[in-house]
């Protein structure tokens, strides 16, 4: 994520799931709307509690038990490209996070 200037919640993500901040002006509901209708991947929401006020400020992305290179490619390039339609990574090229990802994981 850092390679399209995404910021993680964490330094060092869970094995289960990655929570993401959003770029300003994305509409959480909006956003998450469009990447499961348009490309069939399901992201969740903040959450608010524990002292924490995520709720339409980040995205999870669950990454418990068997999940391809395909899957994550898949979910990457919906999450970049609703990103972009929703105005967020203007400067970023196309297909910038599935090249990251591939240039770590093959």
């Amino acid at each position: 994520f850092a390679a399209v200037g995404l910021k993680l919640i964490s330094s060092s993500p869970s094995d289960s799931v990655t929570g993401v901040f959003y770029p300003d002006g994305v509409d959480d509901s909006k956003f998450r709307a469009a990447v499961r209708d348009n490309h069939g991947v399901h992201i969740a929401g903040g959450q608010d509690g524990r002292g924490a006020k995520w709720k339409a400020s980040i995205f999870r992305i669950s990454h418990m038990g068997y999940v391809s290179a395909d899957d994550t490619r898949a979910g990457l390039d919906a999450i970049e490209t609703e990103l972009k339609a929703a105005g967020a990574l203007a400067d970023v090229a196309a297909g910038s996070l599935v090249k990251a990802f591939n240039e770590v994981h093959g």
